[in-house]
């Protein structure tokens, strides 16, 4: 087996899922929104200082990263640390535009990563032809049905409801090459 650890910018209150104890968690507690420019380069650089520091300390094998600004950030944050980075783009980039900043941190620190995985054969496109890929993804093709059921009640005093969630996730990996370094 493998050690894991987690390192997320927020504690476990804002967590969709149990994480499974095996799991080690490190918190760097610099999430929240930033009210200028100034202290959104503060946080952002504490965050990189704080992620640079579990790396080191941890040193681990492979450093796997999800979502653009935090892709970032870790591409960052293990410059001269030699650990393989692997960022994946879990957005559409012509869906979901950056702002200008992180559009050209990205375009830099891209290039540091190891590999970019990606979820659809159009974001890999769109990496390609922007020049931010030195090679071919990790494709993964995920189809995923979900649906939700909830029943609302009320009966003198008590009141709330209750409801059930169904969801059927199936994954399959395409094909897989070195990019970036």
């Amino acid at each position: 087996g493998h050690d894991i650890c987690l390192v997320t910018v927020d504690d476990d209150r804002s967590d969709f899922f149990e994480l499974d104890p095996k799991v080690e968690r490190r918190v760097l507690r610099c999430a929240g929104a930033s009210k200028s420019l100034i202290q959104a380069l503060a946080r952002n650089w504490r965050t990189l200082r704080y992620l640079r520091g579990v790396i080191r300390d941890m040193a681990p094998d492979a450093v796997l990263s999800f979502m653009d600004s935090t892709n970032v950030l870790t591409s960052l944050a293990a410059i001269g640390l030699r650990r393989r980075v692997v960022v994946s783009e879990r957005n559409n980039p012509d869906l979901n535009p950056l702002p200008l900043v992180w559009k050209l941190a990205r375009r830099f620190a891209y290039h540091l990563a190891d590999c970019i995985v990606v979820q659809t054969e159009a974001v890999r496109d769109w990496y390609v032809d922007r020049g931010l890929s030195k090679g071919d993804y990790w494709l993964v093709n995920e189809k995923i049905v979900s649906g939700y059921v909830q029943a609302n009640f009320e009966s003198g005093a008590f009141r709330g409801n209750v409801g059930g969630r169904y969801v059927f996730t199936r994954d399959t990996s395409n094909f897989f090459t070195q990019s970036g370094g």
